[in-house]
């Protein structure tokens, strides 16, 4: 599990596990070589002659031959796999011979190639090879100084039965060495306090990664004391700090024994034995998130993440960055990476390196995971002010200009920089020439202080017939025209402009949070169709008139609006299907292409100003309200999830606009509950489209869900009256399995 093969994938030929197997069987080639043993049984006799003369020294006297070996087995061992480091440059000569074999191997006679192989695996691996060399020589010292104690024990046991220690010339100088030492600062009879803690700080000098398991260990086990005392009520973890005394004074000792020399390798295996800590923590909590198995597994991790913070106060960050990058888990363990970002543990160098590469790979799934995880750290860096915009922008700049890439190019060729969708009007060429001159006249005039020209132009339109229905008029090409105008200004805008970093993370609304210039031409239609319906209203002697032509103009508006919607939809659909599709459409000039992607923002925006600007007395006094509620809400249903699955969250943003629902819930007429309630059902329908039996939702369909879910629970509070005359409505398309 601790070979690391990342990094060189490309050139396994997808035989990764393989490879893997072959390196572990080099990597155990190594410490079989005579030079290596060679230094190991140094290191162990060197190890052995000094533990046996220091123990059986200090323990003459002492009767506890069990504490006597315990002594002796901790000591040997930490000497033994210190004393390692005085070869690490001789075994890593080794190590690169046995690796150029397989980079040459790999690389096919290719020596470039071959040098880049070599590099990347001598980097992953040399120190799991020092790790094991020490484990090694830990090991084997422990082995020969037992079997050099047994005879020591027979004598020792043997003289204790018969209750007189025979000493060696050697013990018998110690024993006449301490006898000179006055009474107040001796024992004769036992090893004292002060000398044992000695022997039991050298399990804190071993570099080897089991003791320092043992010590988390035991940080665990003061944990599980404390949380099963009866009268224990107060939890040992709180927003990733320690509370209980002991504990912390036990995370604060492993800190204190991370040495320098061990600080850089020791850093991947703790990142290693976080992972696995990371994946129980994640499963304990689906279970029971309050048990004490989950509390312990809190301890463990920040006792870990302890342990990585001294190693990087030690080294750098880059051991820890290089570690996660290239396990293969990495994009798997997101929340784990935000603790490490939030403590500094990671380069963010290094973690764009990693991203951009996965990011450009060749197989979908891992670019679909490595884009995943790349917004959700990023939207959490920025979330929690770890830096600037600015400072992520240069920081993830590989990452974030490929981002960008994906979220504006929108699968377009090069060199295109403006966006037409397909027209429901068939008119000739000059007519739409005609028209949008009207619409670019008209945004000009919507963007001065006062709209000045405004009679002017309106007049201008009425003496062109431009306003007038009927097989003479053309006010249903002149608002659909504009509408489409709208939709085609937007993506133009939206394919040329930068996209910020927040959009980019997905931390903006559909339509009333974006960037307002993107909004020009459509805001200034919905000003058009506003100032058109405020013209329609006649005299206050003649309301009946007015408000049949006001609403009259708002239902064509209306039916305008769907249709061009609908027709938009469906040719993205198609054109998303089948991109030979376009050719059937009308030929475009160089620059310029058809939308490919639906996009509902224009919609969206363009709708919520006409609710915003006409389901109010002030605004059209001479306006039927009742009726103007009931058409928005029969054009609502035609657009429903369930017709327009592309438009399903601007939907979903539409039924909840403030004017809609203040105009349909509030008062006590509840004439329109039925209806709205009836677009409620329209979504739960889409919902069960995608979570009903048998079926995986997709995050898409899932944050839908929510979405509706929390509209209801509003609903259900503000007005519970509602819920219960309707709920018969809701029992039948429900999800099944939500």
């Amino acid at each position: 599990e601790n070979v690391v093969v990342s990094g060189i994938e490309r050139y396994t030929a997808n035989r990764v596990s393989q490879f893997q197997e072959a390196l572990l069987a080099l990597i155990a080639s190594i410490l079989t070589r005579k030079v290596v043993l060679d230094h190991i049984d140094r290191s162990v006799t060197v190890a052995c002659n000094t533990t046996k003369s220091l123990v059986m020294k200090d323990f003459t006297l002492d009767p506890d031959i069990e504490s006597m070996r315990k002594a002796g087995i901790t000591m040997v061992r930490s000497l033994a796999s210190n004393h390692c480091i005085s070869f690490r440059e001789s075994l890593g000569e080794e190590a690169k011979k046995v690796f150029q074999m397989l980079a040459n191997k790999l690389a096919k006679n290719d020596p470039q190639r071959s040098n880049e192989i070599l590099e990347i695996v001598h980097r992953n691996n040399i120190g799991l090879v020092y790790r094991i060399a020490e484990s090694q020589a830990a090991r084997r010292s422990e082995e020969r100084f037992l079997a050099e104690f047994q005879e020591v024990t027979r004598t020792k046991e043997s003289a204790l039965r018969s209750g007189q220690l025979s000493l060696t010339p050697d013990q018998q100088e110690y024993r006449r060495d301490i006898q000179a030492i006055p009474a107040a600062l001796r024992d004769l009879t036992c090893v004292t306090a002060q000398q044992r803690r000695v022997y039991d700080d050298f399990a804190n000098c071993n570099p080897t990664l089991e003791l320092v398991y043992s010590q988390v260990k035991n940080i665990e086990d003061i944990a599980i004391k404390l949380l099963t005392k009866k009268d224990q009520n107060i939890a040992v973890i709180t927003n990733e700090t320690v509370v209980s005394e002991e504990v912390g004074d036990a995370i604060n000792k492993l800190r204190s024994d991370v040495a320098k020399e061990t600080a850089e390798y020791l850093a991947p295996h703790v990142l290693f034995r976080l992972f696995i800590i990371q994946d129980k923590i994640s499963a304990t909590a689906a279970v029971d998130a309050t048990s004490v198995a989950m509390q312990v597994l809190l301890v463990s991790r920040i006792a870990f993440l302890t342990l990585l913070a001294e190693c990087k106060r030690h080294a750098t960050d880059a051991p820890i960055s290089n570690a996660f990058v290239n396990d293969d888990r990495r994009w798997k363990q997101l929340e784990l990476c935000k603790r490490l970002v939030y403590r500094g543990l990671l380069s963010h160098t290094i973690l764009d390196k990693a991203l951009i590469a996965d990011l450009q790979h060749s197989h979908n799934d891992v670019r679909r995971e490595a884009e995943a995880f790349a917004k959700d750290i990023l939207s959490f860096i920025v979330s929690v002010n770890i830096a600037a915009e600015s400072i992520v922008d240069q920081e993830f700049a590989q990452t974030i200009s490929h981002l960008k890439r994906g979220a504006s190019a929108d699968h377009y060729a090069n060199g295109i920089n403006s966006i037409r969708i397909q027209s429901i009007f068939s008119y000739p060429a000059e007519m739409r020439e005609r028209i949008n001159g009207y619409i670019d006249t008209w945004t000009v005039i919507n963007q001065t202080p006062r709209k000045e020209r405004s009679t002017e132009f309106m007049k201008e339109l009425q003496d062109n017939r431009m306003l007038r229905s009927g097989a003479e008029g053309h006010i249903r090409e002149l608002l659909g025209t504009m509408l489409e105008a709208s939709v085609e200004d937007f993506s133009t805008r939206l394919l040329t402009s930068p996209v910020p970093l927040a959009s980019l993370l997905g931390r903006t609304g559909t339509a009333q949070f974006a960037d307002p210039s993107l909004y020009v031409k459509t805001d200034a239609s919905t000003d058009f169709v506003s100032l058109l319906i405020k013209c329609c209203s006649s005299p206050k002697d003649q309301p009946s008139a007015a408000n049949s032509s006001t609403l009259n103009l708002l239902n064509r508006m209306l039916s305008i609006y769907t249709e061009v919607l609908r027709n938009n939809h469906s040719k993205c659909i198609e054109m998303t299907a089948n991109p030979e599709s376009a050719r059937n459409a009308p030929a475009l000039p160089a620059g310029v292409a058809y939308q490919i992607t639906f996009n509902q923002r224009p919609y969206v925006r363009f709708l919520s100003n006409i609710m915003e600007n006409n389901l109010s007395k002030k605004v059209v006094p001479n306006l039927n309200q009742d009726s103007a509620v009931r058409g928005f809400l029969d054009q609502l249903k035609a657009l429903s999830p369930m017709n327009l699955p592309g438009f399903a969250f601007g939907w979903l943003e539409l039924i909840c606009h403030r004017c809609l629902t203040a105009r349909c819930l509030a008062g006590e007429s509840r004439q329109y509950w039925d209806d709205y309630a009836a677009l409620l059902v329209e979504g739960l329908r889409f919902v069960d489209s995608f979570v009903g039996a048998g079926r995986t939702a997709t995050p898409s369909a899932m944050l839908f869900f929510k979405g509706l879910f929390k509209l209801m629970l509003v609903i259900l509070h503000d007005f519970p009256v509602l819920c219960v005359d309707t709920c018969l409505l809701y029992t039948s398309p429900s999800p099944r399995d939500s």
